[in-house]
């Protein structure tokens, strides 16, 4: 039952991090014009909280790479954790790295 579960969660850092990334990419530009003369951390807020978002979804695949990584006819499921785990944390990171340029920069109207 667990490895089951493991299975049909390995691919979750592959989709929430890219996911997040996006959805930080387009409302970023959807609403800087909106959000950077009242409330100019708000971008920094919705990084970072899409970022939490895709470290949540890194973090699942981790634990279904440990789940697999011990049973040896998992090898597939368990090569797809482990990438999305990596890209989940590396899709965390850029999203951090695009809030922290727009509170150290500012907003560029």
């Amino acid at each position: 039952m667990r490895e089951r579960a493991a299975e049909q969660f390995s691919w979750a850092g592959l989709a929430l991090g890219p996911g997040a990334w996006g959805a930080n990419t387009l409302v970023g530009y959807a609403l800087v014009s909106t959000l950077c003369g009242r409330y100019p951390a708000a971008l920094s807020w919705l990084a970072a909280a899409l970022a939490v978002l895709a470290l949540c979804g890194a973090g699942v695949s981790a634990l279904s790479y440990r789940a697999l990584a011990a049973d040896r006819d998992g090898a597939p499921h368990a090569l797809l954790a482990g990438v999305a785990a990596a890209l989940g944390a590396l899709f965390a990171t850029v999203i951090l790295l695009q809030g922290a340029a727009v509170f150290l920069l500012g907003c560029a109207l």
